[in-house]
């Protein structure tokens, strides 16, 4: 069985985007969002042949269009942490069955299927996937067993993310993939340079 996650925060006014808002405000760095999460959940909904999940960050919502009929909902561990978030997810589906889980976040318009499904090909090979972003960290992770050691000391939010991630693979003797690196929008000047996919300019 294979699984794609997608992590993502509930789009509630001043909670989402704040680097971007700080540019543009928070009403429009809300929409923004908005518009990724809505680019996010299409891609995976055509990726064929995996379950599909969606792991909220505060509160399950069953009304959104991420339907139920297509989607697992659940919540993410109540934690600061990405790299515990990241492993509670990576524990919960390996435990139910799962062989191969891929986890994304909400914020690349540039994710493609195309991505998604090299990155389940690649765990075919590999104990380990990586989808890379151009400011160090990664859009993807993918995973063919649950391995709470490659991240427990990872510096989320710096520079150093991916490379500290394939460091401890290494370490641990486990093989890495990578992915085609891409660029997450953060701030005015990703939303600029990266955002082609959603229609930002509409809302700005």
């Amino acid at each position: 069985m294979k699984a794609i996650v997608a992590l993502i925060k509930n789009p509630e006014l001043g909670r989402a985007k704040t680097r971007l808002a700080a540019t543009i405000g928070d009403q429009k760095a809300l929409l923004v969002y908005k518009l990724l999460l809505d680019y996010t959940r299409e891609v995976v909904e055509d990726v064929t042949n995996v379950d599909k999940w969606v792991f909220y960050s505060r509160f399950v919502d069953k009304s959104d269009d991420w339907t139920p009929y297509v989607f697992n909902k659940e919540i993410q561990l109540d934690s600061s942490n990405l790299g515990q978030r990241i492993n509670a997810v990576f524990k919960q589906l390996f435990e139910i069955g799962y062989k191969q889980v891929v986890i994304i976040g909400s914020d690349c318009a540039e994710l493609e299927v195309k991505h998604l499904e090299c990155a389940f090909k690649q765990l075919d090979q590999n104990d380990v996937v990586l989808g890379p972003c151009v400011d160090g960290g990664y859009y993807l992770i993918g995973s063919s067993s649950f391995i709470p050691e490659l991240i427990d000391d990872v510096e989320w939010s710096t520079e150093k993310v991916f490379s500290k991630t394939v460091d401890n693979a290494r370490v641990l003797g486990k093989t890495v993939a990578v992915s085609a690196e891409l660029c997450d929008i953060d701030d005015w000047e990703t939303l600029q340079k990266y955002g082609g996919n959603i229609n930002w300019q509409a809302i700005i």
